[in-house]
């Protein structure tokens, strides 16, 4: 995955682990200071205040060649919506 390569890459100390339940999920970053991975808009982890990890500007020419040292490009997640759908 992509993160586990940046953490090679940066020397980032990082295990990975899942957890069994959403619950367990949503209760860890509570309990443990830790990396946790959250996307917007889910608000779940709003009141920890995360911080997104910034890596380079995304690089496309890097990419194309297989160098992911530089951040992903970023993917708008939409909802839409219409009154008229049945």
């Amino acid at each position: 995955s992509e993160i586990l390569l940046k953490a090679t890459l940066y020397n980032i100390p990082l295990a990975t682990a899942v957890a069994k339940t959403y619950q367990t999920y949503v209760k860890l970053p509570t309990d443990f200071n830790f990396m946790l991975y959250w996307w917007v808009p889910d608000p779940t982890f709003l009141r920890l205040k995360p911080r997104k990890i910034v890596f380079p500007e995304y690089d496309r020419e890097a990419w194309a060649i297989g160098d992911r040292r530089s951040a992903g490009r970023d993917i708008s997640v939409d909802k839409l919506v219409s009154w008229d759908l049945s």
